[in-house]
Order: C-alpha cells, then sequence, then structure tokens
C-alpha cells in the first residue's frame, strides 16, 4: 500500500493560515447584514464556560467521526481509536480498518457539517451570535478534516483505503483496471 500524508504540524500552519482568512468571512456577514441590534437569544458567556462547552463539542466532534467509522467497518467500535496528539494539540479519531475513499469522506465531513455549518446557519436565521461564534470555532476546527479531504480528492470513491495512525492522510492500494 502506498501512502498519502502530510503531518500535524503542516497541517495546523495550513489551519492557522485558512483561520484568519476564514474567521472574517464567517464572522463579518453576521456583523454587516444579519444583526440589527435585537440578538434573540445571545449572551455573553464567561470564557471558562465557552472553553468548557468547546472542548465539550471537541470530543463530539470526535465521536461523530467514530460513529461513522464504526458504521462503515465491520469491528465496529473495535477498529476506532480516540486521542491526542499532545505536540500538535491535536485531538484525533483513528479508525484501523480499511474503507472506501466515499465512506471516509463521509466520516471525515459529518462532524463539521453537524457541529460546525448546520449551527452557524441557525445562529443566521435566529440572529444568536454566542451559536454564530460557537459553529465558526467548530467549522475552523474540521479545517483539518477539510485538508485530509482535499487529500482524496484525485481518489475514485470505490478506492480502498485505510486511516493512518500518525499523520493526517492514509494509506491507498491503487487499483490497475
Amino acid at each position: 500500500m502506498k501512502e498519502k500524508t502530510m503531518s500535524f504540524r503542516t497541517a495546523n500552519l495550513i489551519a492557522l493560515l485558512f483561520s484568519f482568512i476564514l474567521a472574517p468571512i464567517i464572522i463579518a456577514p453576521y456583523n454587516f447584514f444579519i444583526k440589527d441590534g435585537s440578538d434573540t437569544g445571545s449572551f455573553a458567556p464567561h470564557p471558562i464556560w465557552f472553553a468548557i462547552i468547546l472542548i465539550s463539542v471537541i470530543i463530539v466532534h470526535e465521536l461523530i467521526h467514530g460513529i461513522c467509522f464504526a458504521l462503515f467497518t465491520k469491528g465496529g467500535f473495535k477498529s476506532v481509536h480516540f486521542g491526542i496528539k499532545w505536540k500538535a494539540l491535536a485531538p484525533y479519531c483513528h479508525c484501523s480498518e480499511a474503507i472506501n475513499v466515499q465512506q471516509l469522506r463521509i466520516a471525515i465531513l459529518m462532524p463539521t457539517i453537524i457541529l460546525g455549518f448546520i449551527p452557524t446557519i441557525i445562529a443566521y436565521i435566529v440572529n444568536d451570535f454566542t451559536i454564530m461564534l460557537l459553529g465558526c470555532c467548530l467549522i475552523l476546527g474540521g479545517i483539518g478534516d477539510f485538508i485530509a479531504l482535499w487529500m482524496l480528492r484525485n481518489f475514485d470513491k470505490n478506492t480502498i483505503v485505510m486511516d493512518h495512525p500518525d499523520k493526517i492522510g492514509f494509506f491507498y492500494e491503487e487499483i490497475n483496471e
């Protein structure tokens, strides 16, 4: 099997760069077009509470990856491992069983859709800055996932891949037709 990977350090640098670009793109429309001075549900949570909430949803983010992996593998949760890469300050969910590219794409995207994009859209609809800020943080937190998704862009959806245990990326087997 061949390897297509990126180090956590490189991914973190890319994520930092994209965070500076994406955060204003997500927040600015709210401030300029949505917020009309009548924020319906917003409150200014204490920074400690916001941190606790953020850590909790980061755990849920990784759990969603794990649920998707478990659904796509024969071993279920026995094939799923959670942890934190302390040097990169990166929580992770690793699947030790091979799946196809389409399944990996779904497992990669689900947490950011559920915890990032949907709350951000809801926040725009109900005019709630706190939910929008949390959704924005979770979209930015999913940048590493989008990097992995980008790495899959040239692969056929049926290509068999296996999540890399130590880096962002995967092992794959080229199928010659």
